[in-house]
């Protein structure tokens, strides 16, 4: 199978869920950087080609692939709008627009799907998935230029694309079709399936809906497709569904799925949505015929999803089924909401007391899992995510013989609170009952790691494993609950924040505090879509100059390899402003505090504040220390001095530092020219495991 935008979000999880089915996977991006190979489970192979050159796609095994998911194009819609739409409507968008120009966007759409479905069509692949857009209805930058026919949406209904990103999806149909009728039904060897799917809802963003409509200074709802939504898991699950469905008789080779929620974003009917969208014209609602699906369900969507529910044996999510609606109630405390991908679960956190004393409301806490639990409920590993990264980022660690082996161990992937997966201010408002607090302490994110133990029923863990700030939780979760902890590997991470550290954080604070659109009152980034982008690209050049050392820098390590950088200009864009590119800036304010206020001798309750060595006292478990050598701002001596802690205490301690030029990247060896890392790590962990406690 061919998965192609292999790298993106829903590219990395279409390619996972088939390779863990069995499938031998086929993967392709235009990424070269391999680190992105980490999101991939072992039956992947993974090509780097750019799909808009003919021969990049020709040179693709195409003779061991017997069906595609064709997912890579330029997302959209873009931020440079079509002529005669105001510059205030773009101001308005209620989703970020893509910074890509119109033309470049609509191009290269169209010659990538091109290429790709006529290739597979000259190879005789059996079923092409094709990732449309119901955009291409009628997405409008300008709210109200889209009136549909009827409502609601079907496959029947017209496409009248108002921008090029809806365009290059109509195109992309087009060619389906053509590709499948061409040679004659006689002749034809590849059927095409068609999702036309709405804007989607992250699953860490789900708890966000629904969308409110503000009293008596009415915001100008968004355009009509807006009000549809899809949960990003109904997305994945779709596609793969998709393979393998059988094709109504009157098909002619490409059928058209629309794949959409039951019902709107807004806690309002359709009908007052209708009447608030259109009250500059009356004329034109009383133009739309409204079909009799919003006397059945008063919220219906805008868009019909009956026919891939039927043809997909398909049941989407929605937000009123996980808020108290008629359907499912709130979870409980203590209660795991498993996601479509049922390794991916939710933990409901409806209060908690903070360190800083302010209340933490309707939190959850979002973990992975991999492999299987034995029945003594003994083999299970904790792996704690670093500074902005998610489950996602550390399967490279994760799977049969690899760092940590699920031939043998349960592998529990906790998202920290603030990373964007977990509760994080993405999910919370700056002002009122359920903003973001000012900070998540360290032993506050250890509570919510226990939690996760306890709805798991898991009473302690063989291995705490963290890098970065990982490394920092691992730690204080073994001082602050000693018996669940047998073992900690702490990788490029520390007791605390010091001196140079904080210097670093502080730097990349004020970087944000002088951003275009900050607001110094309410301690949040309020800018436009453009200002965040700017923001992040200053911050990312900051992080270049502390992640690696100084030696990697002056020997050009950096230049060649894998990656083909070719300067170390190059190298800053495409490998730490890349890395930036997506994240949030009030989550990232958000982890540095917790990061910043790090410091296992300053929590209550652990010996003498303020005296580190009666507070590693704390730990039972045995502790390897894996610091590199030539990071800057967790030193590789100062780790060192809390080993020689432990050890004066009587404690099993273990250093082992990293000896490389990648700095405080060492410790994250995801990357091409990483290997001897990587092999180290896993080494020194394995061995770590064999050790009795």
């Amino acid at each position: 199978m061919l998965v192609t935008g292999a790298c993106g979000r829903l590219g990395s999880a279409v390619a996972s869920r088939l390779a863990a089915a069995g499938h031998k996977v086929i993967a392709t991006d235009m990424q070269s950087d391999s680190a992105n190979l980490s999101k991939f489970h072992e039956n992947v192979q993974y090509f780097t080609a750019d799909l808009r050159s003919a021969s990049d796609v020709a040179k693709l095994p195409w003779s061991s692939i017997k069906s595609v998911v064709h997912l890579a194009a330029f997302p959209g819609p873009s931020s440079y709008p079509p002529p005669n739409v105001s510059l205030e409507a773009i101001k308005r968008a209620k989703i970020g627009l893509e910074d890509v120009d119109q033309r470049e966007l609509l191009l290269g759409n169209v010659s990538s799907a091109w290429n790709v479905l006529e290739s597979s069509a000259r190879h005789g692949v059996k079923r092409v998935v094709f990732s449309s857009s119901a955009f291409s209805y009628g997405y409008s930058h300008a709210e109200t230029a889209f009136i549909p026919r009827y409502l609601p949406i079907d496959e029947d209904h017209p496409q009248l694309p108002h921008e090029t990103y809806g365009l290059s999806k109509v195109v992309g149909e087009l060619s389906a079709s053509l590709l499948s009728r061409c040679g004659g039904k006689s002749s034809r060897t590849t059927e095409f399936v068609s999702l036309l799917f709405t804007n989607i809802v992250k699953r860490e963003l789900f708890d966000t809906l629904p969308w409110k409509i503000s009293g008596e200074d009415e915001e100008i709802l968004p355009t009509m497709l807006m009000w549809a939504y899809t949960h990003e898991d109904d997305v994945i699950d779709a596609h793969i569904k998709a393979l393998s469905c059988e094709l109504p008789k009157d098909t002619n080779g490409h059928l058209r799925l629309i794949i959409a929620a039951d019902d709107t974003r807004y806690d309002e009917t359709t009908q007052s949505l209708l009447e608030k969208h259109y009250t500059s014209d009356n004329s034109t609602l009383d133009d739309i015929e409204l079909k009799s699906i919003l006397d059945v369900n008063p919220f219906a969507s805008v868009l019909s999803n009956a026919q891939a529910k039927k043809v997909l044996d398909w049941s989407p999510k929605s937000w009123r089924n996980l808020k108290g609606g008629d359907q499912k109630t709130t979870p409980r405390p203590g209660e795991i909401y498993w996601h479509a991908d049922e390794s991916l679960g939710d933990l409901y956190i409806p209060r908690l007391e903070l360190e800083s004393k302010e209340i933490l409301s309707n939190a959850f806490v979002s973990f992975q899992t991999h492999g299987q639990l034995n029945a003594e409920r003994s083999n299970a590993i904790l792996l704690l995510t670093s500074f902005d990264a998610t489950h996602n980022d550390v399967l490279y660690h994760i799977g049969p013989k690899k760092t940590l082996d699920t031939n043998k161990y349960y592998v529990i992937v906790v998202n920290h609170l603030g990373n964007g997966q977990s509760f994080s201010p993405i999910h919370a408002p700056p002002v009122g009952e359920k903003r973001f607090p000012s900070r998540v302490g360290c032993a506050d994110q250890s509570f919510i790691i226990s939690c996760v133990l306890d709805a798991l029923d898991v009473q302690y863990v063989q291995l705490a494993y963290g890098y970065s700030m990982g490394a920092v939780h691992a730690l204080h979760l073994a001082a602050i609950y000693p018996s669940r902890v047998r073992r900690v590997a702490a990788v490029c991470g520390a007791t605390r924040a010091r001196s140079v550290n904080q210097v670093f954080l502080s730097s990349l604070q004020h970087c944000i505090y002088a951003a275009r659109g900050w607001n110094d009152e309410l301690r949040w980034f309020e800018g436009a879509a453009s200002d965040q982008k700017a923001a992040l690209r200053a911050f990312a050049r900051i992080y270049a100059g502390w992640g690696v050392s100084a030696e990697f820098y002056e020997g050009e390590e950096y230049l060649g390899g894998q990656d083909d950088y070719i300067d170390l200009e190059d190298f800053s864009k495409r490998s730490y402003e890349k890395g930036f590119e997506n994240a949030d800036i009030n989550n990232l304010m958000a982890q540095i505090s917790t990061w910043k206020g790090a410091d296992l001798s300053s929590v209550d309750g652990l010996g003498e504040l303020g005296n580190m060595e009666s507070s590693l006292d704390q730990i039972e478990a045995t502790v390897l220390w894996m610091p590199c050598t030539t990071d800057k701002y967790f030193r590789s001596y100062e780790i060192e001095q809390d080993h020689n802690c432990m050890k004066r205490a009587g404690k099993t301690s273990i250093f082992a530092p990293i000896e490389s030029s990648w700095g405080h990247r060492a410790g994250d060896p995801s990357r091409p020219g990483q290997e001897k890392e990587l092999q180290y790590i896993k080494e020194s962990i394995n061995s770590l495991l064999e050790l009795p406690v």
